[in-house]
């Protein structure tokens, strides 16, 4: 055949893609997305969990021509396998919506998803119920759960009813009093979250413990409006006072400045004592705030002391205790750290809602307000561009449920703009008296938010190795800022390198800093200071200076420096240069004389390793000594250089 043939062959490449698997309403205020990949949080959720404008949730009329209800601000949460998107809206789902995703959400490997636009609709018809009834480990507290948040309004609880012990079906008698309390609706505590309702039954009268009542619930809806099926809800209610065996003992911590906290495995009705090793005493008592939790207050002289400290607890109690049970009156030692925490709380972020005024602020740590109320002396700037400084704006503490957040009321904010103000230094203190670190804060009329890099918290040295301080950050960081050595400063130690060894959404980031061997000379607290490091993928800017100080044990191993024969002793001292802790095998060998090979024991003490023989050696001869084992350290850990080849000792007496 004549002539040619061209065939062509098109080859399409398809790169890396991502998509949204699914979208829906799963309950009156919650949305849940599934991806096909694990996803880059901070292009679905911003600071304060916020959801992402990445993500559009938009109201649409349905074929009647009805809107749905406005859902109100979006909060979002991912799953830890960064698949799973919750998205929970302030207000109530009602009607049909369209939730929109562009291509600026991204997988964790960067590859943007494919645009997506999802059509879901909602319309709670479900009445609500009660899914279980608990009690507390008191046997006192019942809590009613419900299947989802309910609107208590207008509850009223009536017609508390005994119920029959099994077998005997005529009306048994309970008091009045028990009766009158539970019909009480105002003892019926609802829920932060709205999902449940308790009561404490511990003022019925004490004849009635471990009888079973039931209520009847009224006038309870869920957020939709729905109401139970029959309108009414039977609740059963009981107290539990059977004999049960002793809590046990978990965990003893130095808790605060003046507080050692031990924690038990059930709720605590008696907190029983502690005893120091230096004799001192405390009372327990019982934490308002988590009952299987017991506070000891130390005296001032005890909160001075430092390092490991033993103390010794027992004679606790917990409830409905068994009579026969004396398993607390032996005490239990325990050896805990008195070293206590000296890091300077750090405000982590702040948000600013411009329409309730309230200013929160977040710390690293549970943190007390100095003062209840206050003035801070901010530089304005107005929407119109005026500079007033020294304009004086006030706040007052309002309640919060988390001690790592400070709530404050701002006031006379009377003119539009950016308010820029100094958290003074002092403004919070932590449980350990430490007191924070001044923040500059800037806020709005119209809102704002901190979008700086929170600092590290903590900032720590190795145990094991001296050499390396690890800095830790709650958010994901910039691998090359953070990398940058300039970013650090430790004033007389020599940072060689920075290195990022964790770098992820779940748990933040760590920074390990390596400093020359040698270069900390003492032990001794030296300020830290950081900068310059910004967020992963731009989420945060470059942080502000931070400065903060460390305790730094000095980092110089110990050395050899000679080795002699002690004749007054018969042993053999291999000295260093420093006091030195730890254990060392030897063999030790006779050199020049048939003799055999001494059985040696060594002791370490002061400076020397003390290598007491078993026999007397030959006047005027040598010893061979190898070392089979060096575990050798200063006081501050760090390990000895390993002796080079066999030593020899002169014998001479």
């Amino acid at each position: 055949m004549n002539g040619t043939v061209d065939d062509a062959i098109i080859i399409e490449v398809v790169g890396p893609t991502a998509a949204v698997t699914s979208a829906e309403i799963i309950t009156s205020n919650e949305i849940r997305v599934v991806f096909d990949s694990p996803m880059d949080r901070a292009t679905l959720i911003t600071t304060n969990n916020k959801l992402s404008e990445n993500i559009s949730i938009t109201m649409k009329k349905d074929i009647k021509g009805v809107s749905a209800k406005d859902p109100g601000t979006f909060t979002a949460s991912l799953s830890p396998d960064l698949k799973t998107l919750m998205i929970t809206a302030s207000n109530m789902f009602d009607g049909e919506y369209n939730i929109s995703f562009i291509s600026a959400i991204r997988t964790m490997s960067g590859v943007a998803i494919k645009p997506d636009y999802r059509a879901v609709s909602f319309k709670d018809n479900m009445p609500p119920v009660i899914i279980a009834s608990e009690q507390d480990d008191t046997g006192m507290i019942v809590t009613l759960r419900f299947n989802e948040s309910i609107d208590f309004t207008d509850l009223v609880v009536s017609n508390a009813t005994l119920v029959p012990t099994y077998g005997n079906y005529t009306t048994i008698a309970a008091d009045q009093n028990t009766y009158a309390i539970l019909n009480n609706t105002q003892n019926y505590i609802a829920s932060e979250d709205k999902k449940s309702l308790s009561i404490n039954l511990s003022k019925i009268t004490s004849t009635d413990f471990g009888k079973q009542f039931t209520v009847i619930l009224t006038g309870i809806k869920d957020l939709s409006g729905n109401y139970p099926q029959n309108y009414t809800m039977s609740a059963n209610l009981t107290t539990n006072i059977d004999k049960k065996p002793n809590a046990s003992l978990m965990s003893v911590e130095r808790s605060g400045y003046r507080t050692i906290t031990a924690t038990f495995t059930k709720a605590i009705e008696h907190g029983g004592m502690a005893l120091l090793s230096n004799g001192s005493n405390m009372m327990g008592v019982v934490d308002v705030n988590d009952n299987k939790r017991v506070n000891f207050t130390l005296s001032e002289n005890d909160a001075l002391l430092s390092g490991y400290q033993t103390i010794s607890i027992g004679h606790w109690r917990s409830y409905n205790l068994e009579g026969t049970d004396i398993s607390s009156n032996t005490m239990i030692s325990r050896g805990i750290s008195f070293d206590v925490d000296r890091a300077n709380p750090v405000c982590m972020s702040y948000k600013f809602d411009a329409a309730t005024n309230i200013l929160t602020l977040t710390y690293n740590k549970e943190v007390i307000l100095a003062s209840n109320s206050g003035v801070f002396n901010s530089r304005l700037v107005t929407i119109t561009d005026e500079i007033k400084s020294g304009t004086l704006i006030n706040y007052v503490k309002l309640e919060s449920t988390d001690n790592k957040v400070i709530k404050l009321q701002i006031s006379n904010m009377l003119s539009l703009g950016k308010y820029t103000f100094t958290l003074d230094q002092a403004f919070v203190l932590d449980n350990f008296r430490n007191y924070s670190l001044p923040k500059d804060i800037s806020i709005s009329n119209t809102g704002g938010e901190s979008l700086e890099l929170p600092p590290p918290y903590p900032i720590m040295q190795s145990p094991t190795n001296l050499s390396e301080i690890t800095v830790k950050f709650t958010y994901m960081v910039d691998v090359i800022s953070a990398q940058t050595v300039s970013n650090y400063s430790i004033p007389g130690v020599i940072i060689s390198s920075a290195e990022v060894t964790d770098n992820n959404k779940s748990s933040g980031a760590i920074v390990t800093l390596h400093v020359i061997e040698g270069s900390i000379d003492i032990t001794v607290e030296r300020p830290i200071t950081i900068s310059g490091i910004i967020g992963y993928n731009g989420s945060y800017s470059a942080m502000s200076p931070y400065t903060t100080k460390i305790l730094l044990r000095e980092n110089k191993k110990p050395i050899y420096t000679n080795i002699v024969y002690d004749s007054k002793n018969n042993a053999v001292r291999i000295n260093f240069n420093e006091q030195i802790q730890g254990s060392m095998k030897v063999k030790v060998t006779p050199i020049g004389y048939t003799a055999p090979a001494y059985e040696p024991v060594v002791t370490i003490s002061d400076k020397s390793a003390i290598i007491t023989l078993s026999g007397m050696p030959q006047n005027n001869s040598a010893l061979k000594i190898d070392i089979l084992e060096n575990k050798i350290s200063d006081l501050d850990g760090n390990m000895a250089t390993a002796l080079q080849g066999p030593l020899t000792a002169t014998v001479y007496y």
